[in-house]
């Protein structure tokens, strides 16, 4: 997988991530395992020290031309500890980005009707996103 927001991104993504470790008691699997939640700080700690770019929202439209059906994106949480709010695959309609994803308002698989940078933008917990391409080697 390549990060290709690194290529266009136009602001450091800066993740501290700590949520699930400190909100142990919200995940079935962390909840009465300490031993588990004591990985997950680790695997967190290792989470926190990457360095990528990311598209703000009010870069996404400028930048769509870049982003290619089928990329992973990751919208950018501005929630204390928490990376990622949602991920989707890319999709265009009609020359602008849209996104497929599994919506928990409709609790099924759908094609964005919102565009990707009106989604972000209505979104108070999301501030941009992560572009991932994944490299198939034969």
């Amino acid at each position: 997988m390549i990060h290709i927001s690194n290529d266009f991104g136009d602001m450091i993504f800066d993740a501290n991530v700590g949520f699930m470790s400190s909100n142990a008691d919200k995940y079935l699997q962390l909840s009465g395992n300490p031993s588990f939640v004591d990985v997950m700080k680790s695997i967190e700690k290792r989470i926190s020290q990457y360095d990528y770019k990311c598209v703000s929202e009010d870069q996404i439209e400028q930048k769509a031309k870049y982003i290619k059906d089928g990329d992973i994106i990751a919208f950018c949480s501005n929630i204390e500890g928490l990376d990622v709010a949602h991920t989707a695959l890319a999709y265009h309609i009609d020359n602008q980005l849209h996104f497929i994803h599994a919506s928990t308002t409709e609790d099924k698989v759908v094609v964005s009707e919102k565009s990707m940078a009106g989604y972000v933008k209505d979104r108070k917990n999301v501030y941009g996103i992560l572009v991932a391409r994944p490299v198939f080697k034969n």
